[in-house]
């Protein structure tokens, strides 16, 4: 299992958990944490006042892609899968 460490402050973190070994997630704030806890290349994107229409295609494009496999993969429900926003 890797253990990714995070030197960022501003990013949120799932606390007691990686992203690897999460179970189910259920709401999209957890989502959220989980898509910038466990993508390196898009930390860099994060800002906390943005919102989904706010960041490049780039990242809107991996966060489908994230939500995408998170739910094949059965880490979040199918309403979840629907309703998440960036």
């Amino acid at each position: 299992m890797r253990n990714y460490p995070f030197s960022l402050a501003r990013l949120p973190k799932v606390t007691g958990t990686t992203l690897w070994s999460m179970t189910m997630i259920t709401t999209q704030k957890e989502l959220r944490e989980a898509f910038w806890q466990g993508n390196d290349t898009m930390r860099q994107f994060y800002r906390v006042s943005y919102r989904q229409n706010d960041y490049s295609a780039t990242v809107r494009c991996e966060w489908c892609d994230f939500v995408e496999m998170m739910y094949r993969d059965g880490h979040i429900g199918d309403a979840l899968a629907q309703r998440a926003t960036l």
